[in-house]
């Protein structure tokens, strides 16, 4: 009786270890790839990534980010102005437009 009691406990924390199988994540959808009608055509060449210590921004066209088209710009807005107090580097010749936009209306601030 003892063995089994030993058994069925270390089964038991084996059985608890173990993880449900990981998941593919979902295929990207053919409207994702599609270009966002309302955004003006960028097409000028992008610029380099800008490497850092820890990360690498990555340029992009607004065209290919999802689902910016439905995003309401203006909530995000006074998170923008917050990051122009200490802006880095890269962002110094941006913030005076982002401050002078915060004011404006969600339709000027995406056609910025």
């Amino acid at each position: 009786m003892n063995r089994f009691l030993w058994l069925a406990a270390i089964v038991g924390m084996l059985a608890a270890c173990g993880s449900a199988p990981l998941q593919d994540p979902p295929a990207a959808s053919a409207a994702a790839s599609l270009p966002v009608s309302g955004l003006p055509a960028d097409a000028g060449p992008l610029p380099a990534p800008i490497l850092r210590a820890r990360s690498r921004w990555e340029p992009v066209r607004w065209s290919e980010l999802p689902g910016l088209e439905q995003d309401n710009l203006h909530e995000a807005w006074n998170a923008w102005v917050k990051s122009c107090e200490r802006p880095a580097p890269p962002f110094n010749a941006l913030c005076p437009q982002v401050r002078r936009l915060s004011l404006a209306s969600a339709l000027e601030q995406r056609r910025w």
